[in-house]
């Protein structure tokens, strides 16, 4: 009876035993899903802030953005524009005097219609910086081969451009950005020593997409750096407005390559 006494007693001490290491192991269990989620959670906020965060630098930039381009116009106007009226309004004045002989007059005449001329080539030439005439009335192939033409004249760089396949894309806010996207990329690749850049235009019904590649030295597309830089930012800033996905492929030595993606929607 004995043995029998103490085989129960052993049995209800294993019995409590066990329930003591079932109810440590549940509790164990609980605290850590507590702890994994609250670490989710803390993660999920991270990412929400970085999200806001990087929301916040787009809308910042592109409102530095805009405000340089109209410092920029504005600088323009004061310096191009408003200096040629001053001269023209002088030769005015000039020509109100009674004395002249009309050989000085006639020269005043030719002088003021000279000036006149290059404000109007100014004021044009300004406009085309906002919005060129050839991408207004063209659409944007038109305004690339413009633009390769104008550079490859210019004998500092080679660009190539191929089409392939034809595009619907009808939004000419859409397509300015993507030729001011173009514009940063051909800007970029000059002042980091390219000799060639290769751009083709790959389009149906349904997308468009842009590959940019050019020879020159490259870099990591991780660096922050490269990524902080306001060149950078426009080019993010103007693919999120026309939620268009913009795909960075540069390397160190292997130079800048890029593809740049209007899906349907945006078409």
């Amino acid at each position: 009876m004995e043995s029998a006494t103490i085989s129960i007693d052993q049995i209800i001490i294993g019995i409590i035993a066990g329930s003591l290491i079932m109810v440590s192991l549940a509790l164990a269990l609980i605290a850590y899903f507590g702890v994994s989620r609250k670490r989710i959670l803390q993660v999920k906020n991270q990412q929400q802030e970085l999200t806001i965060k990087y929301q916040s630098d787009l809308i910042q930039n592109n409102i530095t953005t805009q405000e340089q381009e109209r410092q920029r116009i504005a600088a323009d106007l004061h310096d191009d524009i408003g200096s040629k009226l001053n001269v023209i309004k002088l030769y005015t004045h000039q020509l109100e005097k009674n004395h002249l002989s009309k050989d000085k007059k006639n020269q005043l005449i030719q002088d003021m219609q000279h000036t006149l001329q290059t404000t109007i080539e100014t004021t044009r030439s300004i406009s085309h910086r906002l919005i060129p005439p050839t991408l207004e009335n063209f659409g944007l192939i038109a305004a690339l081969e413009e633009l390769q033409e104008d550079i490859n004249q210019s004998n500092s760089i080679v660009v190539e451009l191929t089409q392939k396949g034809a595009y619907n894309l009808t939004d000419k806010n859409i397509e300015l950005n993507l030729f001011r996207i173009i514009q940063e990329l051909i800007q970029n690749s000059i002042k980091h020593g390219g000799n060639k850049i290769d751009i083709k235009i790959i389009g149906n019904e349904l997308d468009l997409i842009i590959q940019y590649a050019d020879d020159g030295p490259g870099y990591d597309p991780m660096n922050i750096a490269t990524q902080k830089g306001l060149g950078h930012q426009n080019i993010l800033n103007r693919t999120d407005i026309i939620a268009a996905e913009f795909t960075n492929l540069s390397s160190i030595g292997g130079g800048a390559k890029y593809s740049i993606h209007c899906v349907n929607g945006k078409l």
